[in-house]
């Protein structure tokens, strides 16, 4: 890799960043060190030495000779187009359906015939990385019913509330991954 001196004058420090030396040709360059790459950036200006048809020019051929495409969705116009979700929070609620649909066919039809461990472990094996971390801080299996879910936070925040554990920065923290798990459970089960 070729080194090279800064650029400045005076400096006679390594050159790292490279800075444009024309603006017209902004491929020839040269280096500075990071003082002075720094003082360049301030002083730089792009269309330096460039009249106005030039920078017209130049506008027009980023932008205005450029193909346009319609707006909209298949087709249609943006005004008249149709969306299959509202909002971003309808797509999220879509996958993580279809993640809770896959996951209960997956406990209910099984992929193979084995041993009632091995398919526990599949099970477990199957369900994404947040939702088996929240089962093991609640300490189920799912599926669970809605009602045994919540009765079992309330039991784990009762018990770990810093209220009940002399103001402990440990149980606070702890109620704070319990909260996140029940989250993480309630949308999985999409309740």
């Amino acid at each position: 890799m070729n080194k090279h001196i800064c650029a400045h004058p005076e400096c006679t420090l390594e050159g790292t960043f490279p800075a444009p030396r024309d603006p017209k040709n902004i491929y020839d360059r040269q280096y500075f060190c990071q003082t002075h790459i720094a003082e360049f950036n301030k002083k730089w200006n792009g269309l330096t030495g460039m009249s106005e048809d030039d920078i017209f020019s130049m506008q027009t051929k980023s932008t205005w000779e450029r193909p346009t495409q319609p707006f909209g969705v298949h087709g249609e116009n943006a005004r008249k187009a149709q969306f299959s979700f509202g909002t971003s929070d309808d797509l999220y609620a879509f996958f993580k359906q279809r993640q809770k649909r896959e996951f209960l066919d997956s406990l209910k039809y099984g992929k193979n015939e084995e041993t009632p461990f091995e398919k526990e472990t599949e099970k477990k094996q199957d369900l994404p990385p947040d939702v088996q971390e929240s089962c093991s801080i609640f300490n189920i299996e799912l599926p669970i019913e809605s009602k045994k879910l919540k009765s079992t936070y309330l039991q784990l925040i009762k018990k770990h509330h810093p209220d009940k554990n002399a103001g402990s920065k440990k149980a606070e923290e702890h109620v704070k991954r319990i909260n996140v798990a029940y989250q993480i459970l309630k949308d999985f089960m999409g309740l």
